[in-house]
């Protein structure tokens, strides 16, 4: 007797955790490996849900609950290096007008959180404290041996565990033909939480652009969140990527002058911060995203600036593209697919993903570049020549049309879709 598919998720951050959620309703076996000791932790960024995302949540009953997490922001303000306004618009409003779900900003803290819940029963089903230190994969199956010696087993192995990804690294060790583009590290970012900020207007996005640094901005009556991006005098590499304990109070110093928000700086914002992290971005993507019984989703695959908060974003499409091809071949073929099967689903999946994936990790590269005066000919288009001949709100509807509006559902739950302006294209 065959045994029931088993997928072995490697990783329970958001795009993990998401995507045990899409299993779960496409009732696919699943268990997550989480190295760390606990699944919620203060880590990463404020994660921007774009509509396309939200709806993704809304099939899965977790909107309401995500929308209540929210900054609440509905606006974005743009200053100049003085603190001087540039521009306001509603930018969130028009967004959600245009798609008829709202656009969420949410500390990745409390998107975590609110990912874990959402399996309910299933929370289970993660296992804390489990290192990787080996993945064999045949015919029959794949075997995930653990830093304690223990295994799991299951049909499939998904690495979804991020930038750094061991599923990516041990299989390389193991000789499996994944071949990644070098990835480049030209900027670091320092994010994290703050307290309420007292006389700050709430409900708005404040950017700030200068030379080799862009600034962004966001406070709800309870919490602050903030990104603080700079150029790196010299391209990074894995090799030098450690900071030191004096690494984060070097970084407000240097960079205290530069302002975040009218007559609010950099050094204003460190007596309020509750949580910091200083890292690197690298960019780059996996020539191949899968091999045999082993595929990866997410930022294990793509890697890119996080300045347009789209990371997340193309994970959970790609989790999405994942999960509807996985629930396809469970109902059509025997329990446990065969590696040639699997070859074919997985080959289509990255056929179907990269590009768009690659393209928003390249838009995301040209913004940052913009805003940072790295490239001028890139300043100069984005900055200036773009809202000259668009307009921040056709360039919303622009985006909605060519990008947004072709977002992914999944194809094993039925709902009621909400609609706005521009017509869903899938």
């Amino acid at each position: 007797m065959e045994k029931p598919f088993r997928a072995v998720i490697i990783g329970a951050g958001p795009t993990g955790l998401a995507l045990g959620n899409m299993l779960a309703a496409a009732h696919i076996d699943f268990v997550i490996l989480e190295r760390h000791d606990r699944v919620v932790t203060e880590s990463g960024a404020c994660i921007m849900l774009w509509p396309h995302s939200t709806r993704v949540l809304d099939q899965l009953g977790l909107l309401d609950a995500a929308a209540a997490e929210s900054l609440g922001l509905h606006s974005k303000v743009t200053i100049d290096p003085l603190g001087r306004q540039q521009s306001e618009y509603p930018t969130f409003q028009w967004i959600g007008e245009n798609h008829g779900y709202p656009t969420l900003h949410l500390p990745r803290t409390r998107l975590t959180k609110l990912l874990y819940e959402g399996l309910g029963e299933h929370r289970s089903k993660i296992k804390v404290s489990s290192s990787i230190s080996a993945i064999d994969a045949n015919e029959d199956g794949v075997c995930v041996t653990l830093s304690d010696g223990s295994m799991e087993t299951g049909s499939i192995v998904i690495g979804c565990d991020g930038v750094h990804s061991h599923v990516r690294e041990y299989t390389k060790a193991d000789g499996v033909p994944f071949e990644a583009s070098p990835q480049v590290t030209q900027f670091e970012c320092l994010f994290g939480t703050a307290s309420s900020i007292p006389g700050l207007q709430r409900g708005i996005f404040w950017e700030s652009h200068s030379p080799g640094m862009v600034t962004q901005f966001g406070t709800s009556d309870k919490i602050a969140a903030f990104s603080l991006f700079r150029t790196l005098e010299e391209t990074a590499t894995e090799e030098n990527r450690s900071y030191d304990t004096d690494s984060v109070p070097r970084f407000f110093k240097e960079h205290g002058e530069n302002f975040i928000a009218p007559g609010f700086q950099v050094r204003d914002l460190q007596k309020h911060c509750t949580w910091t992290r200083l890292a690197r971005q690298p960019e780059g993507s996996a020539k191949l995203w899968y091999h045999g019984r082993i595929v990866l989703c997410g930022e294990s695959a793509v890697q890119m600036s996080s300045v347009m908060g789209m990371g997340f974003n193309a994970a959970l499409q790609s989790a999405v593209c994942l999960a509807n091809s996985l629930y396809e071949v469970t109902r059509q073929t025997s329990p446990n697919p065969t590696v040639e099967v699997l070859t074919g689903i997985f080959g289509d999946y990255q056929q179907r993903r990269e590009t768009e994936t690659v393209e928003i990790k390249d838009v995301s590269a040209n913004y940052i570049r913009a805003m940072t005066s790295s490239s001028w000919l890139t300043m100069m288009v984005i900055k200036y020549l773009l809202p000259w001949l668009w307009g921040e709100k056709s360039m919303m509807k622009k985006l909605g049309t060519e990008s947004i509006s072709h977002g992914r559902t999944l194809s094993f739950i039925p709902y009621q879709d909400k609609h706005g302006l521009i017509p869903w294209r899938s």
